[in-house]
């Protein structure tokens, strides 16, 4: 086909002697100068056809462009002069005239006639333009393959590209213009001094217009002297050489009293061991609730409340949860585990409750399966258990590690709420030794979820719209606030949607107030790394690793180095960005190079 397309182009350009003059003129005279279309075409032929896997259908590509050629050499005819022009004698004498000025290439030759005079006849001038160029669109897109959504983004894409293009210099040129405006953002990695705050507040020094009773109340809890100096400006750093303050707590919470684990006998017929497990989980609940209360409040007793620095605030300001009702969560626990081995038993397999253990959301019932039934029995029946126990799904654990029995975790008709201030004091938050430790919740067993922010540095909390992302970073924010002082942990909030972060503005934690604007949170970033780079020049200055190695090396030798310099305590700095994606978009080139090194070095 490729050989083909080259002898057409040299017999249609190169006028020859003998037979090839002849075949020269026949082509000029039948085609005129659309007869350049014939090399054309049949190279695309060749290119297409050899890229191909299978080769398949090389006669349709033929005859669609033999058609193409056609009704092209048709639509000149009709598009032009001579189709409406008056003509001289015959039908036919009109056709060798055609014929004639194709070979002096002229017009579209004797073929443009034939077909195109019969569309001109049939559905006269306008109809006839309007259908042939139809046709010839639709034809070349059967040839080419091409849709129509693809068609239109080829002929738009140059265009598309130029808009890109300008729409970037414009861009571009005011990020540059408003950084000429706003020194506040920029801030120079070389520089020997570092600013105390990465951005300044819009105007410190304007007093404030009024203050609500809550902010009161939070500023006498804290020990807040004056707001506005919690962040202090860049010009008057606070001294490196404060020493921390000791936490103090408010005093242990009042006693409260546990219900007594109420009672109810076993029937006397129950073999499935669903009343023993349920007032057992209800007995031991209620002592492990009575140990937290009492190692919270020992935990909590201050040995010397100093009359000045950081006071934690009391745990009376989270909301206490109430106390449920242990005689329906007993009846619920035993209904259920009597039906769930009923369920069991109806289908074959002979088990026995052994243990409950009840969250939040979720209750798993531990059964032993009696001797000689598979395990695989029991989880191919999760359907038919998540029906008769009238629950959306069941969770099937064969077996619980660590233990001879299989886990059946079922939904609990009503979900607890998890309150903060059982998590704060809680023994396991009271007990933990980092001064980043974050409450989580409860696992499926009851118990306080606690975990170390220091061994996941870099976090991401991801999840659909209203699936609790905000809560748990809240939940953060508050366990921090009642585990470190601001000597120890200091923040660094961006919140881009303003509302969410905002309630935090004003606790002394706070390294400036909440950062909502995405260009100065673009500059707030780049002075993280900073500090991040000064941080690590003084470590290799003192041979330490880590930042705890270095403020242990700073006590020991009260915060003064060999020389007489000062040596300050160096407190964790946690960066906590709510809606990142949002952030990406407003700021992506100036966000995305600080957070890349933040989570590779920081």
């Amino acid at each position: 086909m490729f050989a083909v397309s080259v002898l057409s182009a040299c017999l249609i350009l190169i006028r020859g002697d003998h037979v090839w003059l002849w075949m020269h003129n026949v082509m000029l005279g039948l085609f005129g100068n659309c007869a350049i279309l014939w090399p054309v075409l049949l190279l695309y032929i060749s290119i297409v056809t050899a890229l191909e896997r299978p080769r398949g259908n090389m006669g349709f590509k033929v005859g669609m462009m033999v058609a193409i050629i056609i009704l092209f050499c048709a639509s000149v005819y009709i598009f032009g002069a001579a189709a409406f022009a008056q003509r001289d004698g015959t039908y036919w004498n009109h056709l060798k005239t055609l014929y004639t000025q194709g070979t002096q290439q002229r017009g579209a030759g004797l073929i443009s006639g034939l077909v195109g005079n019969l569309f001109v006849s049939v559905l006269g001038s306008i109809g006839s333009k309007i259908v042939i160029v139809l046709i010839l669109f639709v034809m070349v897109m059967i040839l080419t393959g091409t849709g129509l959504i693809q068609l239109f983004r080829t002929v738009t894409r140059p265009m598309n590209a130029v808009t890109e293009n300008i729409g970037a210099v414009r861009e571009h040129r005011r990020l540059l213009e408003e950084r000429e405006r706003d020194e506040n953002i920029d801030i120079p990695l070389d520089a020997d001094e570092l600013p105390e705050h990465p951005v300044k507040s819009g105007n410190p020094a304007a007093p404030a217009k009024g203050k609500n009773k809550t902010l009161e109340r939070l500023e006498r809890v804290f020990n807040v002297k004056n707001p506005g100096a919690a962040a202090p400006v860049p010009q008057e750093p606070a001294p490196p050489d404060a020493a921390p303050a000791a936490p103090v707590s408010a005093g242990p919470p009042p006693a409260q009293t546990v219900p007594a684990a109420p009672e109810h006998p076993a029937p006397a017929g129950d073999s499935s061991g669903s009343a023993a497990a349920a007032a057992a989980f209800v007995q031991k609940a209620a002592m492990l609730q009575s140990a937290a209360r009492e190692s919270a409040a020992h935990l909590a007793e201050p040995e010397e409340s100093p009359k000045e620095g950081y006071h934690f605030p009391p745990v009376s300001m989270l909301e206490t949860t109430k106390a449920g009702n242990q005689s329906d969560i007993t009846m619920e626990l035993q209904t259920s585990g009597q039906r769930l081995v009923n369920t069991l038993k109806s289908f074959g397999v002979q088990t026995k409750i052994v243990n409950i253990s009840r969250g939040p959301a979720v209750t798993r019932y531990e059964l032993q399966p009696a001797a000689g039934v598979k395990i695989s029995k029991i989880t191919n029946l999760s359907d038919d258990i998540a029906m008769n126990l009238a629950a959306s799904a069941v969770r099937i654990e064969a077996p619980i590690p660590g233990k001879a029995a299989v886990g059946i975790e079922v939904p609990n008709k009503n979900v607890n709420i998890v309150r903060m201030r059982d998590l704060v004091e809680s023994n396991a938050f009271a007990v933990a030794k980092s001064r980043l430790t974050v409450a989580l919740g409860r696992d499926i067993a009851g118990a306080p979820a606690v975990t170390d922010l220091a061994k996941m540095p870099h976090l991401l909390i991801a999840g659909s719209t209203g699936s609790g992302k905000s809560v748990c970073i809240n939940s953060m924010i508050v366990s921090l606030l009642y585990k470190s002082t601001p000597d120890q942990v200091r923040f660094l909030m961006v919140d881009p949607k303003v509302v969410e972060l905002g309630i935090y503005n004003g606790i002394p934690h706070l390294l400036v107030p909440v950062v909502t604007d995405p260009r100065k949170a673009a500059g707030a970033l780049g002075w993280a790394v900073t500090e991040m780079l000064k941080r690590y020049k003084i470590f290799a200055e003192n041979n330490v690793r880590d930042l705890a190695s270095y403020n242990k090396l700073a006590r020991s030798m009260g915060n003064r180095c060999e020389d007489g310099s000062q040596m300050p305590n160096m407190p964790q700095i946690v960066i906590i960005i709510d809606e990142l994606a949002d952030l990406m978009m407003a700021a992506p080139n100036e966000v995305e190079d600080s957070i890349c090194r933040l989570a590779q070095m920081a």
